[in-house]
């Protein structure tokens, strides 16, 4: 008697193959929501933190406008004009003084006649209830420039400067009478220092960190880095601590000169919100899992298993015993089980047969076979069948509209991946409804599958051609690099409606008007761009039909702009 192999149970070998599947699901999932979700919240933070360092930069020119608007009140102004002619010192006592700045909150005020000479002026220094000299510096810096030689009644400059290694806000603006007009008699500069007052009023204002640095004083690495910035790229955006991001860009003057470096710290907000949804949806995943996984484990136990187990233990009882009168229990449920419990019984029979018999009932389970086998096949295939129809119109062979979201959902995934641009275009077949009523359904129908055939040969292979229902047509434009391609491809579809189409030797005549919607432009969202492509297509017909028009301003000169 041959030697009893050892013996392993199906159900271990399956509840260990199920919860292997479980944690290698798990682990890709967790490796595939941080490779995809990790680099779009990168990007959303460096987004972010550019965004916080143009809005600083906003703030400081908003600063800079209001100053060179208080100074604009000063120097076109009669007494000022006057005073620049006079220089009568009552005006200086009455109106050049330390109280006139702190009101204003400014720290330099000064009028230059048109040589570069200034005529009166003063710095107001915290504590001191006395105008102080203008520093020698701001004076010199002020000199050097067009600043003060420019005549033009509406030049006006604002920006900033430094003196003594401090950074000034200025403002400068020739001096006119009231209404703006005549003979530039000198100009009126304000200033004011860029420093904690100040930087602490934006910091609070915008909810940020703010520094300022004067590149002369940087050691060389760091100011290497400010001055290597240029203008297509202004913005650098690093990771300085696990909670921090920081921006960093170069603050020129008003001649043009890199002279300050601006540093903006933004909390990290973004990353920790997008760490916290990825444990979440970890969590979730691993029960939607693990309750999915004791549900398929325990319908096979109870569907399979079991009644295997009992199968196999009446085989036993039979074989052992060589109780060969005995049958297998008729099982309750038509299944593959089922007929194994039925051939083992025609097996039985068979042993009590004569050995020829043998041979017929090996006859019989091969057709038993072959019919379990054609059942399945036809079973399958009438499965594929339905399937195929559920995602694909019954006439023009065309993906439909159950599919239009999943194949627009993978077209703008593989967009993204790509870096290419998606356009979505929504045709209306123009005349169709008149065809319909006036020659019959069945002309409708031969006209639509025409259609749908030169839409496809019109096309290239990976562009796709829905039918979304009636005479409603959606292209999926992929592998885009440049916006200005759409509109030739929007011409050649309007192009294929150009010769008529015939059925049953009449020619038909139709147009198509179309409306175009660009991904991700417009939207990351699959409906939007499809309601947006639907709106603009309403816009070419009511603009005259035969046409077609972009949602936006993408436009050609033969497109329409909804």
């Amino acid at each position: 008697m041959a030697e009893r192999k050892q013996f392993y149970s199906i159900r271990n070998k399956i509840i260990k193959c199920a919860v292997l599947s479980f944690l290698a699901m798990i682990a890709m999932s967790y490796l595939v929501l941080n490779s995809i979700m990790l680099d779009k919240i990168n990007f959303m933070e460096e987004e972010y933190t550019k965004r916080s360092v143009e809005r600083t930069m906003m703030a400081l020119q908003q600063d800079q406008k209001h100053l060179a608007s208080i100074l604009t009140g000063w120097a076109l102004w009669d007494d000022t004009y006057v005073y620049m002619e006079n220089r009568d010192p009552a005006y200086v006592e009455k109106n050049v003084t330390v109280f006139t700045l702190g009101n204003l909150d400014i720290d330099l005020m000064a009028f230059a006649d048109t040589d570069q000479n200034f005529i009166c002026g003063g710095e107001r220094i915290e504590g001191k209830l006395e105008m102080q000299p203008l520093p020698a510096n701001f004076l010199q810096v002020m000199q050097k420039g067009t600043a003060l030689k420019n005549t033009n009644p509406l030049f006006r400059m604002q920006g900033i400067i430094m003196v003594d290694q401090r950074p000034v806000e200025i403002a400068v603006s020739p001096v006119l009478p009231t209404n703006g007009k005549g003979i530039v008699r000198g100009y009126g500069l304000m200033g004011a220092y860029l420093e904690d007052r100040r930087i602490q009023a934006l910091e609070r204002e915008l909810d940020i960190k703010i520094q300022l640095k004067n590149l002369d004083n940087l050691p060389e690495a760091e100011r290497a880095m400010f001055l290597s910035m240029q203008p297509a790229n202004p913005v650098v955006v690093k990771i300085s601590t696990e909670d921090e991001m920081t921006g960093y860009t170069v603050l020129q003057d008003i001649y043009g000169e890199p002279v300050l470096g601006l540093t903006v710290q933004v909390p990290r907000t973004i990353h920790v919100i997008g760490h916290n949804a990825i444990r979440a949806t970890m969590v979730i995943l691993m029960g939607l899992c693990f309750v999915f996984l004791l549900a398929i484990l325990s319908f096979f136990d109870g569907r399979v298993l079991l009644r295997l187990e009992k199968i196999s233990a009446a085989v036993r009882d039979i074989a052992h015993g060589r109780k060969f009168d005995k049958r297998l229990p008729v099982q309750k449920v038509m299944d593959e089980l089922t007929i194994v419990s039925e051939d083992i019984n025609f097996m039985l029979d068979a042993l009590e047969d004569a050995q020829a018999k043998v041979r017929e009932n090996e006859g019989k389970l091969r057709i038993i076979n072959e019919n379990l086998q054609n059942e399945i096949s036809e079973r399958r295939k009438a499965q594929d069948d339905i399937r195929y129809m559920a995602y694909h119109d019954y006439l023009t062979g065309l993906p439909n509209r159950a599919s239009c979201k999943k194949l627009l959902g993978k077209a703008m995934s593989a967009a993204v991946e790509n870096k290419n641009i998606l356009a979505v275009l929504f045709l209306d077949i123009d005349g169709f409804k008149k065809i319909n009523d006036t020659m019959g359904h069945a002309a409708g129908d031969a006209l639509l599958q025409d259609i749908s055939s030169r839409l496809t040969h019109t096309l290239r292979k990976s562009d796709t051609v829905i039918r979304y229902g009636g005479d409603e047509f959606i292209v999926l434009l992929e592998n885009l690099k440049r916006k200005e391609d759409i509109p030739a491809v929007a011409g050649k579809l309007i192009a294929c409606f150009a010769d008529p189409f015939v059925w049953e030797s009449t020619m038909l005549f139709v147009t198509t008007s179309i409306g175009i919607s660009v991904y991700p432009d417009l939207s990351e969202d699959g409906d939007v761009l499809i309601k947006s492509a639907d709106l603009a297509m309403y816009k070419a017909k009511t603009g005259g039909k035969n046409q077609y028009a972009f949602f936006a301003a993408e436009a050609d000169q033969n497109g329409k702009k909804v």
